[in-house]
C-alpha cells in the first residue's frame, strides 16, 4: 500500500449485523470487503491484496483457523485480527502464530477503532454529512431505546441500540450514538419515547471519540 492508496480491509464472520457494524465502522479507514464464509474469504484473498483482515473463528465450512493460515500463505502482508466468542488455550499458538490481535466477542465499536488505528497507523475520518441541525429545535436530553433497520449486505435485520437525545423539533431530531449510522438508514423507536419512525440524513463526528452526531427526520 502506498500512501496515496486506502487501505484494504476484508470482515469475515457469518452473523450479518456484525458484518454490518463492522463494515460500516471500518469504512472509514478505507475500502471495505467482507464475506460470510472461509471460502468466500479465500477468493477474495486470491483476488485482491489485503492490509487487514478481521477474522471469526467460528465459521460454517471451513474454519476461521485454517482461513488464517490458508491467508498466512497466500497473502503474508495481510494482518489478521481474530474475533471469536469461543477462546481456547489450545487455539492461542495458532493465534499468535498468524494474528497481529486477538478481540473476545461480544466487543464495542471503540476497540475495532483503536486495533485498526494502531495496526494501519492512520487516523480515522468519520463525518459524512456536516450540516448542522436547525436552530429551530430544542435542547434535550434523554436516553431511548430504537430500532435500527440493516439492509445494506443484501439481506435484511434489525439491531436494538440506545442513543441519546441531544435536540428535538416538529420535523427530526439529533442523537448521538457509536453505532455508524448512514443517511438512508430507517429507525424505530421505543413506544415509551413516543416518538415517530424516522430516516437517518446526516451524519458528523462528536467531540467524544469514536462517537457519532446523527439527524433524524421524522417519516
Amino acid at each position: 500500500m502506498t500512501k496515496m492508496e486506502k487501505p484494504r480491509i476484508l470482515v469475515v464472520d457469518d452473523e450479518l449485523l456484525i458484518r454490518e457494524a463492522l463494515v460500516r465502522t471500518l469504512r472509514s479507514f478505507g475500502r471495505v470487503a467482507h464475506a460470510a464464509t472461509g471460502e468466500q474469504a479465500l477468493q477474495l484473498i486470491a483476488e485482491d491484496s489485503f492490509d487487514l483482515c478481521f477474522l471469526d473463528l467460528r465459521l460454517p465450512g471451513i474454519s476461521g483457523l485454517e482461513v488464517m493460515q490458508r491467508i498466512s500463505e497466500l497473502s503474508p502482508g495481510t494482518r489478521v485480527v481474530v474475533m471469536t466468542a469461543y477462546s481456547s488455550e489450545n487455539l492461542m499458538p495458532s493465534i499468535n502464530q498468524y494474528a497481529c490481535h486477538f478481540i473476545t466477542k461480544p466487543f464495542e465499536l471503540e476497540d475495532i477503532w483503536k486495533i485498526t488505528s494502531s495496526v494501519l497507523g492512520s487516523e480515522d475520518h468519520r463525518g459524512d454529512d456536516k450540516r448542522e441541525p436547525r436552530s429551530s429545535r430544542r435542547k434535550v436530553s434523554q436516553v431511548v431505546t430504537c430500532r435500527l433497520q440493516v439492509r445494506a449486505l443484501g439481506d435484511s435485520g434489525a439491531i436494538s441500540l440506545e442513543v441519546r437525545l441531544v435536540d428535538l423539533g416538529p420535523g427530526g431530531l439529533s442523537l448521538i450514538t457509536d453505532y455508524p449510522m448512514e443517511p438512508g438508514d430507517a429507525l424505530s423507536f421505543s413506544e415509551a419515547s413516543e416518538l415517530k419512525p424516522s430516516t437517518v440524513r446526516w451524519r458528523r463526528p462528536s467531540e467524544t471519540p469514536h462517537e457519532f452526531i446523527v439527524g433524524v427526520a421524522f417519516k
